[in-house]
């Protein structure tokens, strides 16, 4: 008896939990949400760019198409000041100051961020300033 009881109850919560999570309210419809890939240019043209990327499982690489509509932008050497609002409150943060910038001024080997949608079609291209690298080989 007692279970029965015990496998009424297991069965029940598992159908609840399956009804609330797959009734889709919660979920937008339509496109997926872009994604983003972070590494080194190995190679660009009129109509596409190579990634590459290297870890613990060796080097990876990752084609994207770009046409008229992709953004492509570079981090300048300056700096600026804006005020971030989260979870703890209001904070100050430094950033770099970002330009609009053609494919033409991307070079191989330069570091890039890639925003792109489920076709792998690069929305924005972001220019990476070099990492200033400080004592021991630390960040400033």
């Amino acid at each position: 008896m007692l279970r029965s009881m015990m496998l009424g109850t297991i069965f029940g919560v598992l159908t609840l939990t399956f009804v609330a999570a797959g009734d889709g309210e919660g979920e937008k419809k339509g496109k997926a949400r872009p994604k983003s890939y972070t590494g080194q240019l190995a190679k660009i043209d009129d109509k596409s760019l190579t990634v590459q990327t290297r870890g613990d499982s060796g080097e990876k690489s990752e084609t994207f198409t770009f046409t008229a509509d992709t953004k492509f932008r570079v981090e300048t050497d300056k700096d600026e000041t804006v005020k971030v609002k989260g979870e703890g409150g209001e904070r100050t943060v430094t950033k770099a100051v970002v330009a609009n910038a053609k494919a033409a001024d991307f070079k191989t080997g330069q570091r890039v961020m890639v925003i792109y949608d489920e076709d792998r079609k690069a929305l924005d291209v972001l220019g990476l300033r070099a990492i200033k690298r400080g004592k021991e080989g630390g960040r400033e």
